[in-house]
C-alpha cells in the first residue's frame, strides 16, 4: 500500500468517526452557550457550555462554567465575533460587556476582557451583534446613570473600543434595546424601549421610536413613531426592510428604510388588543420565510409565514414552559433554543420558571425536544465533570456553536 492509498484509509476512518477535520463545515452544532445570573445575587454570574451533540451522554447537561467574578450584572443578550472567535455577553444593570475567547477550546471558553461601559458616559449594556470586517457592536440602552441618552459602541477585532454613537443626536430621547443591521446598504435599523432608571423604579416611562442610522458614519438619519415599547427588531434577508415588535402593545410592524422618507406600517397585533402577549425576541430564517417570536405573556413560542411580510400568518406554536424569551436558532435553521426567563431589575421583576428547551423546525412544523431540558434551579442541570453552581441560575442570552 502506498503512502496515499494509507493516508486515504486514514481520512475515510477518521471521518466516518465524526472526527472535526480544521475548516471542516459542521453539519451538527456542538455547544449552546448561555449568559446566566445568579437568582441570589450573592455569587458570581457565569457563562454556561451545554452539550447539544443527540446521543451524547452529557446532552442538555452543562458540561463547563465560566464564573465572571461579580454579582448582580443581570445577564442580557449575547453574541458572536465576526471569526466566530469571541463571544460577547453584556450586562445589564452593571453595563459590564464581557469577553470571552472560545478559538482556543470552545469547550472551555476563558474570560478574557471586561470593559465598563460608564468609562465612556454609558451604562445598561443589551443588545450584541457582529458587524463583519470591523467588529462587534454593542446597545447601550442609557447613560451611567441609566437615564438618556444612550447609544452604540463598536469593539473591533482585537476587542478595542473604536467608535461610539450618535455624537450628536437629533435628540436626547435615544434608549437603543435591539438594532440590526445591513451593511450593503449602509443601514443600522435601533428601537428605543424604555427609559432605563423608570423601568428600575417600577414605573416605565415606555418609548415609542425607532431609529435608521448611517452605519459607516455611526449617525441617526431618521426617526418613525411605531408601537408601545419597540422591542426587537430584525432586516428581511437581503432588502432594506425590517420587522420590529413591540412589547406593551403587542403589535408588529413593517419598517421600509429603503423608502424615501422611511416608512412604518403596521402589520400584526399577536394578541388582539389584549396586551398580554409580551413579544420578546424575534428570529428569521434566512431565507426570509419564517418569523419565530417568543411570546412571554403567553407562555409559548410561535412560528409566522411572513412570504408577505404585510399580512403574517400564523402556522404553528408550542408552549415551552413559563416565560419564554431569549430565542436563537441555529445558522441551519432546524434548532431553535429557548430560555425561559426575563428580568429582574428593582421593581421590575418579570421571572420564568429557569429552563432552557429546544424546538426541532421541520418546515411550517416546530416540536419539542422533550430530552433537551436544562433545568437551572438546581444540581441536576451539571454533568458530572461540571462546576456545578450553588442556587438557581436565571437564564437569558443564547448562542448556538
Amino acid at each position: 500500500m502506498t503512502r496515499r492509498q494509507l493516508w486515504g484509509v486514514v481520512v475515510f476512518f477518521l471521518a466516518a468517526i465524526g472526527f472535526p477535520f480544521p475548516g471542516a463545515a459542521q453539519s451538527q452544532p456542538t455547544y449552546l452557550y448561555v449568559w446566566a445570573g445568579h437568582d441570589s445575587r450573592t455569587q458570581p454570574d457565569a457563562l454556561l457550555v451545554v452539550d447539544i451533540v443527540p446521543g451524547s451522554p452529557t446532552y442538555s447537561k452543562v458540561v463547563y462554567t465560566v464564573p465572571v467574578g461579580s454579582v448582580g450584572n443581570e445577564p442580557h443578550h449575547i453574541g458572536l465575533s465576526p471569526d466566530g472567535a469571541t463571544i460577547v455577553a453584556g450586562g445589564l444593570l452593571s453595563g459590564r460587556v464581557f469577553f470571552f475567547d472560545i478559538k482556543a477550546d470552545p469547550a472551555r471558553p476563558q474570560l478574557v476582557k471586561i470593559f465598563n461601559s460608564q468609562s465612556v458616559g454609558l451604562g445598561v449594556a443589551d443588545e450584541v451583534k457582529p458587524l463583519p470586517g470591523r467588529g462587534v457592536l454593542v446597545s447601550m440602552m442609557g447613560d451611567h446613570h441609566a437615564a438618556s441618552p444612550g447609544g452604540m459602541v463598536l469593539f473591533d477585532q482585537q476587542l478595542e473600543l473604536i467608535a461610539k454613537g450618535d455624537s450628536d443626536p437629533p435628540d436626547r430621547e435615544i434608549n437603543v434595546h435591539d438594532f440590526d443591521v445591513n451593511p450593503a446598504a449602509n443601514l443600522l435599523i435601533t428601537t428605543d424601549f424604555v427609559i432605563p432608571h423608570t423601568l428600575i423604579e417600577g414605573a416605565p416611562s415606555m418609548r415609542d421610536t425607532v431609529r435608521i442610522w448611517d452605519l459607516n458614519a455611526m449617525r441617526i438619519r431618521h426617526t418613525l413613531r411605531v408601537g408601545q415599547g419597540p422591542w426587537i427588531t430584525k432586516f428581511l434577508p437581503g432588502t432594506k426592510k425590517a420587522l420590529v415588535s413591540c412589547f406593551v402593545d403587542g403589535t408588529l410592524w413593517l419598517v421600509d428604510a429603503g423608502h424615501n422618507p422611511p416608512q412604518a406600517q403596521q402589520v400584526l397585533d399577536f394578541d388582539g388588543d389584549k396586551n398580554d402577549s409580551m413579544p420578546s425576541i424575534m428570529e428569521i430564517s434566512a431565507d426570509g420565510r419564517w418569523m419565530f417570536e417568543a411570546l412571554y405573556g403567553l407562555n409559548k413560542v410561535v412560528q409566522y409565514d411572513i412570504s408577505d411580510p404585510t399580512r403574517p400568518q400564523l402556522v404553528t406554536e408550542v408552549v415551552t414552559g413559563q416565560g419564554p424569551h431569549y430565542i436563537r436558532l441555529s445558522q441551519d435553521g432546524k434548532l431553535l433554543f429557548v430560555s425561559n426567563y426575563f428580568i429582574e431589575a428593582g421593581k421590575t421583576v418579570l421571572k420564568g420558571d429557569n429552563h432552557v428547551k429546544l424546538i426541532h423546525i421541520d418546515g411550517d412544523r416546530m416540536r419539542l425536544d422533550d430530552a433537551f431540558d436544562v433545568d437551572l434551579n438546581g444540581p441536576k442541570a451539571y454533568a458530572p465533570s461540571a462546576l456545578a453552581l450553588q442556587g438557581t441560575l436565571r437564564p437569558h442570552g443564547l448562542v448556538v456553536r
